[in-house]
């Protein structure tokens, strides 16, 4: 045999009780370990050292492989009393030193510490709902400088506002140690819509998966954020979808290769106690045992108790005279005899739809509240109803343009839900 270096991973055994590393092959007789040998252990904080010695311990034979067989409770002590479960074998001539794995240290060093670290960050909505389950970010990034306005002026941390790839990854891991990190990864590739380009026209072909879109590699980014931060726990929203993308099974494929539990499904607020269906896909990844997600609830409260108090001859209010074009598009809506309805909430509904990203653009399908005594008579919901319907508090700074914010909140996911949801499988 010419090669007389060897690298091996192996899994700790256990022997009486006591943890156990059992080595065998050939190329530990190359290394100089030969059957009838002698060696001496040397056991030090994260490392065995073995050595060649013309006295101590003997080196056993098995068939045509040399055997070392470490068993004692010197290993838990050497390994931080047990934490470590796989070992990184190093053998040279006349030398093995024994180290945690890679993977096995990675593991040991999480800590659900308060810090969180956000990326494809948007206005900060996910990181509203971990703040509200106990965190503090310290990090995001967000490539948009309008919504990194707007999470910086609701969040503190370091914000990084730039595209994924020029964030400076050598910063953020030496934040370290990471309790949580929220990704919102981009849903374009995955929703509907199925465009080629982010804000483009261009369609994708029926052949091309949704991987083809410019934004497909985002999952790879999500993924090399995860192992340089190394958080205790990971919490990924996006749109149904994603679950049967390819992107979403190499997710959460690498996850759990990375040593965390893994699940994930999808969750309608409403199941919840939410007032509005945002159904998301939630990919959670933990580094405790099992997911505990949270428990549904079915009480739900009144659409009243988040509207404001708006006057009946308010200039919110229009009619078929101010907005022929809406009553126009409803009317041929409904003449088409497919189930359209115009979605009209009253205070007393206990479910308000979903509120898309263009909600303040006025488009014939969203949602409008009907006037208490005139029944042609209408209005968009406002800012602070559709903020609180998002589970957002009155005082969440959303800026000027109405229109983006209107983007962050139709965007965004329903706070309170996934504060239940990030408080629950983190345990705090």
């Amino acid at each position: 045999m010419h090669v007389a270096t060897r690298t091996t991973v192996l899994a700790l055994g256990e022997h009486r009780g006591h943890p156990r590393i059992y080595i065998e092959g050939r190329w530990l007789i190359a290394a100089g370990f030969v059957p009838g040998g002698c060696f001496t252990v040397a056991y030090q904080r994260q490392q065995i050292v073995l050595e060649l010695s013309p006295t101590g311990r003997t080196i056993s034979g098995k068939r045509a492989n040399a055997v070392i067989d470490l068993n004692g409770s010197e290993i838990h002590q050497a390994f931080e009393a047990g934490t470590i479960r796989r070992v990184m074998v190093r053998g040279e001539v006349g030398r093995i030193c024994i180290t945690p794995s890679y993977l096995a240290l990675k593991q040991s060093q999480r800590r659900l510490s308060p810090s969180a670290v956000s990326l494809f960050a948007g206005g900060g909505l996910l990181c509203q709902a971990a703040a509200m389950a106990g965190f503090q970010t310290v990090a995001a990034i967000e490539i948009d400088r309008d919504y990194a306005d707007i999470f910086q002026a609701n969040h503190g941390g370091r914000m990084y506002q730039c595209s994924i790839e020029e964030a400076p990854w050598d910063e953020l891991a030496g934040l370290a140690p990471i309790g949580l990190l929220e990704m919102g990864i981009p849903c374009e590739p995955y929703s509907q819509i199925r465009r080629l380009d982010r804000g483009g026209q261009n369609k994708r072909l029926k052949d091309l998966p949704p991987e083809a879109h410019e934004l497909g590699d985002m999952v790879y980014w999500a993924l090399k954020a995860a192992d340089l931060l190394n958080p205790h726990t990971i919490v990924v929203e996006e749109v149904p979808a994603f679950l049967k993308s390819g992107a979403g099974y190499i997710l959460c494929h690498a996850l759990t290769r990375m040593g965390y539990t893994v699940d994930a499904r999808v969750i309608n607020p409403i199941e919840y106690g939410a007032l509005t269906a945002r159904t998301r896909a939630v990919v959670v990844a933990t580094t405790f045992d099992h997911v505990a997600w949270p428990e549904p609830r079915t009480a739900r409260g009144r659409l009243g108790e988040i509207m404001e108090d708006v006057p009946d001859d308010s200039p919110l209010w229009f009619d078929r005279q101010s907005k022929p074009w809406l009553y126009n598009h409803w009317q041929r809506q409904t003449a088409k005899e497919n189930g359209f309805q115009p979605p009209q909430l009253k205070p007393e509904d206990a479910y308000c739809p979903t509120i898309k990203k263009r909600y303040f653009a006025g488009q014939g399908d969203n949602v409008v509240v009907r006037h208490p005594s005139q029944p042609d008579c209408h209005r968009w919901l406002t800012l602070a109803e559709v903020r609180r319907l998002m589970g957002l508090p009155d005082d969440y700074i959303l800026g000027d343009a109405v229109t983006t914010a209107g983007e962050i909140l139709g965007q965004g996911v329903q706070v309170e839900v996934f504060a239940q949801i990030i408080r629950s499988v983190t345990g705090r």
